[in-house]
Formats: structure tokens, sequence, C-alpha cells
């Protein structure tokens, strides 16, 4: 990972750069417009870390309950681990408010998501459609 990110927790006022780095990993149909972002994270239970290269997102993941909502890496810094590294941290944020289960969403075609994914543990809940996209839901089970 590069020594010169910095992981923080995410405020409200880091929202338009969620949006936009949300906009560059996703298609305009995918991609969370800002309204949606802000809803998903001012729910109660949401949290959200990034990694930041001095001033600019360089990833974030968003998550509620168990609910992954999204993972964000800026084309830049992909293949740096950041979004492993994430992942261990809202895998580890969600297993600890008690959770038995962690879940997300994939489109089937997103290959470098589905082999991180696997790669952690998760499975495969069921495939479905949305909007005209082939998509997964995916489980993690924590062990006890």
């Amino acid at each position: 990972m590069n020594a010169g990110l910095h992981l923080r927790p995410l405020t409200a006022d880091d929202l338009p750069a969620m949006t936009a780095l949300d906009g560059m990993c996703f298609d305009a149909e995918t991609a969370y417009p800002l309204d949606v972002m802000a809803d998903f994270f001012l729910q109660s239970r949401a949290r959200a870390l990034g990694f930041f290269s001095k001033s600019t997102l360089a990833a974030f993941i968003l998550w509620a309950g168990p609910e992954i909502i999204t993972l964000d890496v800026n084309p830049h810094f992909r293949r740096a681990g950041l979004a492993r590294a994430l992942m261990g941290h809202a895998l580890r944020g969600i297993r600890g408010r008690g959770y038995r289960h962690a879940r997300l969403q994939v489109d089937q075609d997103n290959e470098p998501a589905l082999a991180l994914y696997r790669s952690l543990g998760f499975e495969i809940a069921r495939p479905y459609r949305e909007g005209g996209k082939r998509r997964y839901e995916m489980e993690f089970s924590f062990r006890p």
C-alpha cells in the first residue's frame, strides 16, 4: 500500500468527493447521485472510511448495518490493496456490531470486484436483474 496515503472516517463534508469518485468508478446508471449518496451516508447505522492522498479521495467504503453500499477506488490508485484494506475495516466493523453476515451487490461482469469478494470469503447468495443489468447479491458469513 502507498505510504503517502492516510485513512480517516468520512464526514458529510466528504459527500461531494465521494459522489465524484463513485461517478468515476461506475456508469451513469449505477453511480449514486449526491442526494442518494447522502441518504445512505446519513443513515444512523452508516459508516464510511476513506484513503486520501493529500486532499484527494483515493478510495472509500460506505456501509450501513450489514450492507456494503459501495466500495470505490480511483483508477490511479487501483491494484494497491486499498479495496482489500477497506473491506477488512468494514467487515471488522460489521462483525463488531454483532451481525452474523455481511452483504453486497455487484455486477456479474465486474470481474475484479468478484475476484476480490470471493478471495475474502463472500459467496453468491442469488443472481438477479436490476435495470437491465445482471447482478449478484453476495454474502459473507462470520465464523463464531
